[in-house]
């Protein structure tokens, strides 16, 4: 797992950050996407799936892309990559690697 600066991670609820992972399975990243696929993967899910992930993860839609935004480039990206990994390493849990992540 890539350290991500715990300061980051702490402005997210564990449910934001389980959605955030949730959101990002199966999708690629690379150099030239990865500062803005997080933000457009949840604008997406509420679109496709209205409501669905909100409520399956506890979160408030508006917050959460709020969160992200003022985020820097630098945190935004390293965001990214630490949510997307989760679906590289196989046998993680979900609720341990967050709290790892907490540091």
């Amino acid at each position: 797992m890539k350290a991500i600066p715990y300061e980051t991670i702490r402005k997210f609820t564990d449910g934001e950050l389980s959605m955030m992972i949730d959101v990002l399975n199966g999708t690629i990243i690379d150099e030239v996407t990865v500062n803005h696929v997080l933000k457009i993967n949840i604008e997406d899910s509420f679109l496709l799936y209205p409501r669905m992930y909100q409520e399956k993860w506890g979160v408030d839609g508006a917050i959460l892309i709020e969160k992200i935004c003022i985020l820097t480039d630098e945190a935004r990206t390293w965001l990214t990559i630490w949510a997307r990994e989760f679906w590289d390493i196989e046998g993680l849990d979900l609720k341990n690697y967050i709290h790892d992540g907490r540091g």
